[in-house]
């Protein structure tokens, strides 16, 4: 059910959103990803604040897990 879930909340992630949560997945800091993206560092934790709502997760490791895993499902 979780895995259900989580696959609908990525689902619902913005192009931006996908753009991080592929950053994270990649190993990048915050300030890594604000300097690739050209955006602020705040913009940055929100965006994974957003993430961390929409997958029901609640930390970092747990969107590359979700994603890795969820990626490997759908593909």
């Amino acid at each position: 059910m979780r895995t259900a879930t989580r696959a609908r909340g990525l689902g619902t992630l913005t192009p931006r959103e996908h753009d991080v949560v592929q950053l994270i997945v990649a190993g990048k800091t915050n300030r890594e990803i604000a300097a690739q993206l050209t955006i602020s560092h705040r913009t940055v934790e929100n965006h994974i604040a957003a993430i961390f709502n929409k997958l029901g997760v609640h930390s970092r490791l747990q969107i590359a897990l979700t994603y890795m895993n969820l990626r490997d499902i759908l593909n």
